[in-house]
């Protein structure tokens, strides 16, 4: 499997049977989109990243986690095991914002 796209039950789903799923040893890429609404209703998302991070312990792969604005842009990093962080600041906003 070259790609996969799915919303976080799905996800979490397939994320139990990974030794099942033929392929799926074959990652090496996460892209975790939409990581600001895990205060929110975000449990199944935070369950499935949580998961495949220890998986990555035991088979290498990058994650990458985009968000809307989050004020511990910070800790959401190290929960990811980040060694890069990278923040947009509000100045290249095509909008002003006030914070």
């Amino acid at each position: 499997c070259d790609l996969i796209i799915s919303i976080p039950i799905y996800c979490d789903i397939m994320s139990r049977r990974l030794r099942s799923i033929k392929g799926f040893r074959d990652i090496r890429l996460l892209i975790a989109d939409y990581l600001h609404s895990l205060n929110l209703s975000g449990s199944v998302l935070e369950v499935v990243v949580s998961r495949m991070r220890m998986i990555s312990m035991e088979i290498p792969f990058r994650i990458v986690g985009l968000s809307l604005s989050v004020a511990d842009y910070k800790e959401m990093s190290e929960w990811l095991g980040s060694k890069y962080t990278f923040n947009f600041s509000p100045i290249i906003r095509p909008n002003n914002i006030q914070i």
